[in-house]
């Protein structure tokens, strides 16, 4: 039996077949595809791929209704598709983050000095040396609400930025109201040219492009990439027909399992990870600002002391003075 592959026809290194060439005896053909084949080889099964670009959601369906028997690339494992198709063991795995323009100006964030919560204050201090407004989806939203940014949404990436929310806080309903005013952007649409300053555009990157927590996307252009450490990554996997006999699942999974742990080096004959972002200037205002800011709880401490002192004392001297008339009299 030949398994019928469908997916997209390019997205980046996961998958780079061309119109000349599209089919798995292509060379190099995406870090994903390379991945499959070798799983396929250790296992004895065949494949074979429809030559139409499908996105991932399309592909889903087409797999659920027998139109096809598995996806050419890894996507995104979730409750829904689960309904619908079966999936591998996962081979990688999508982090979650913003992508934005470094900022020029160091500013001194006023909300820092009012925090009661010493993690966050750690995590906000982090912000004064590095050229970016926010962290996570709490700063994003801030962000949005109180300083004039606007969100992007790219349409047809197969996650929605809605899952990531939490009901804490009024979390939720804060970022409903900020996807009402987001701007959708087609898949082609080229952050490189387009994305602009207070602009963010939510993303997900392949988790071996990602060493740290904020990397460069494109030095030149100025973009970063911020990963949210608080969102959960998500599993990406093979997706197969459920009609399919599980013998076939079983022996791809074992496939998978085999050469489990060597994606890293699939991937090095495409692509390097991304430059991790490091400052490697800091102006002297900033580190005045920021040692300021260290200083301002004990400077505020002292003052709350000093107060109270004053207080105590104005309440001696006028229970002296009563104390004196009530003798006097």
């Amino acid at each position: 039996m030949i398994l019928r592959a469908i997916g997209y026809q390019k997205d980046s290194e996961i998958v780079a077949f061309r119109q000349n060439c599209w089919n798995l005896k292509c060379r190099n053909p995406g870090i994903d595809v390379d991945y499959l084949i070798a799983a396929l080889k250790l296992t004895g099964l065949e494949a074979e791929v429809i030559p139409i670009d499908y996105p991932a959601p399309k592909a889903v369906e087409m797999i659920a209704n027998g139109s096809a028997d598995l996806t050419v690339h890894a996507i995104i494992q979730n409750v829904e598709r689960l309904e619908k198709v079966d999936f591998t063991v996962p081979i990688n795995y999508l982090v979650y983050g913003y992508m934005i323009m470094e900022i020029d100006e160091f500013q001194i964030k006023d909300f820092i000095l009012s925090s009661l919560h010493p993690e966050m204050l750690l995590l906000l201090l982090m912000g004064l040396l590095i050229n970016y407004d926010f962290i996570n989806l709490d700063g994003l939203l801030d962000a949005v609400e109180k300083k004039g940014w606007h969100i992007l949404v790219h349409e047809e990436i197969g996650w929605n930025p809605m899952a990531f929310c939490k009901h804490f806080y009024n979390q939720c309903n804060r970022l409903e109201n900020a996807l009402k005013k987001a701007v959708h952007v087609p898949r082609s649409w080229n952050p490189d040219n387009h994305l602009t300053s207070k602009s963010v555009l939510f993303v997900g990157l392949h988790e071996h492009l990602v060493p740290t927590d904020v990397i460069i996307l494109n030095r030149e252009k100025r973009l970063l990439f911020i990963k949210d450490s608080s969102l959960q990554p998500s599993h990406l996997s093979f997706a197969l027909n459920k009609n399919l006999s599980k013998d076939i699942l079983e022996k791809l999974n074992r496939g998978l399992e085999t050469i489990q742990g060597s994606y890293a080096n699939f991937a090095a004959r495409y692509a390097n990870p991304f430059t991790p972002y490091v400052r490697s200037v800091h102006s002297s205002g900033e580190f005045y600002a920021l040692g300021l800011l260290y200083l301002w709880p004990l400077f505020r401490l002292c003052l709350i002391f000093i107060g109270l002192s004053i207080g105590a004392l104005l309440i001696e001297v006028i229970q002296k003075r009563i104390h004196y008339k009530k003798f006097k009299l």
